[in-house]
């Protein structure tokens, strides 16, 4: 994937975590591309919360880019 396509892709998976989930994620950029920043400051979030962000995004790319 070009990077242009993958920086909206992240863009896109970010605005709609916040749409449509209890996550709100920054974006940022490494290395001069879009990244997704969670920031996890709340002493009781847990191994589960990061996971399930993680399968959030996945899930939300995998329907954006139409894989299922």
């Amino acid at each position: 994937m070009a990077d242009p396509t993958l920086d909206r892709l992240n863009v896109e998976i970010s605005r709609r975590l916040r749409a449509e989930t209890g996550y709100v994620p920054s974006t940022t950029r490494v290395a001069g591309k879009v990244a997704i920043r969670p920031c996890y400051i709340n002493p009781r979030t847990t191994s589960n919360d990061v996971d399930s962000l993680a399968r959030s995004v996945r899930e939300l790319g995998d329907r954006i880019a139409g894989h299922r």
